[in-house]
């Protein structure tokens, strides 16, 4: 596709990004974090490349599956509006195409899975440190004066 630009090659397959990506990335970034200052501004900038990041895993994830069964993929194309893998031709049974079809809302359930671990561990550690702390002020409120 015109106007699209290689930034990896990932497993034998080209990652091309679209000129528009770099503007829309940009765009909301700016769009959404600009009320809360540069901080704002480079928070949802990054949260937007990690959206992207999840999309080029969805599609290797399709791209992968599709190669495991012999369909060469030429490239995976990120666009403003998502990611596009391109297989150089349909599966020949049906099986192989329900299995490349599930295989990127797969890695989507994992990237959930590893996020909500993540996530648990995090609370987990800070409530403790939270209850740690509630302990020592109880302790250092009860002590004696001298």
């Amino acid at each position: 596709m015109k106007w699209s630009y290689r930034i990896a090659r990932v497993a034998g397959i080209d990652i091309k990004l679209h000129v528009s990506f770099y503007l829309m990335v940009l765009l909301f970034g700016i769009l959404w974090g600009f009320p809360y200052g540069i901080g704002g501004v480079v928070f949802w900038t990054v949260m937007m490349l990690l959206l992207f990041v999840c999309v080029l895993l969805h599609e290797l994830g399709h791209s992968i599956v599709a190669q495991r069964f012999g369909i060469p993929v030429r490239e995976i194309l990120l666009l403003p509006l998502g990611g596009v893998a391109l297989l150089e031709r349909n599966p020949s049974k049906p099986l192989h195409e329900l299995l490349i079809a599930i295989a990127g809302p797969l890695v989507n359930l994992i990237i959930v899975v590893m996020i909500e671990v993540g996530l648990l561990i995090a609370a987990n550690t800070i409530g403790n440190l939270v209850i740690v702390d509630e302990e020592a002020r109880m302790m250092a409120s009860t002590a004696p004066c001298s």
